[in-house]
């Protein structure tokens, strides 16, 4: 099968879930998903105009689904930078698997961690006060991590964004989200997705800024290398009271 050829399946596919299951369903999203990533990819395939109109239209999905979480964000001021704060219902929640979670946490600034990546799969991440970017080793399809990132760790453990702070006294970040790393991690062809979706921190839109631009520090990237998908969630939470 040609490059041409997997495109054009990819746009099958995309008509198929929107007829079957909707426009602004979780499997048109998984879609739209993977041809935004097969077209940074491939990116003589079609104009960049066209690249940003299917980014924007998965912003847009991301943003006007339903937001499950109750809770507000909580922000506070970092020398006056934004951090967001997260309480646990539970003291030693984060602290019961300390051990094992050290073993696996990715340091992007540790080249021999973050060759670990595996590409085209998706990781939980965390921007932290001191600018460090720490990723869990916990890989998802696209597929599951539209669906909920389900699976566990070890026993009824799941990939949750404050297991990354099992080293540090408050649970307290710059940003969070999820990342995604394409093509071969030390060429010029690597390209990076990252949001700042994290149910716990609910990090702003202009936080996922600062990941950025570390993401550029250390892995010395040219800025269009690096794709956002910005998610409000002071907007979302907003439009949550109002229903």
């Amino acid at each position: 099968m040609t490059i041409l050829d997997e495109y054009k399946s990819f746009i099958n596919l995309l008509e198929e879930c929107k007829t079957k299951y909707g426009e602004f369903s979780n499997s048109t999203l998984i879609v739209k998903l993977s041809i935004y990533i097969f077209l940074i990819e491939n990116s003589n395939l079609k104009p960049f105009q066209y690249r940003i109109e299917l980014l924007n239209d998965i912003i847009k999905q991301y943003n006007d689904a339903p937001l499950l979480s109750t809770r507000p964000p909580v922000m506070i001021d970092n020398d006056g930078e934004d951090a967001f704060i997260f309480i646990p219902d539970i003291n030693d929640q984060y602290d019961r698997h300390k051990n094992e979670i050290k073993t696996r946490i990715i340091n992007m600034d540790m080249p021999e961690q973050f060759n670990n990546i595996k590409i085209n799969n998706w990781y939980i991440y965390v921007t932290t006060l001191d600018d460090k970017i720490l990723i869990l080793d916990s890989p998802q399809t696209t597929t599951e991590l539209i669906t909920g990132r389900k699976n566990n760790l070890w026993g009824d453990v799941q990939p949750e964004h404050p297991l990354l702070l099992c080293d540090y006294e408050n649970l307290i970040v710059k940003s969070a989200g999820e990342m995604l790393v394409t093509n071969d991690k030390v060429s010029d062809d690597m390209h990076i997705l990252i949001n700042n979706k994290s149910g716990h921190f609910k990090p702003n839109v202009s936080s996922i800024k600062i990941t950025k631009t570390l993401i550029k520090k250390y892995l010395n990237i040219l800025d269009d290398k690096i794709h956002t998908i910005p998610f409000d969630f002071e907007d979302s939470f907003k439009k949550k009271k109002q229903v």
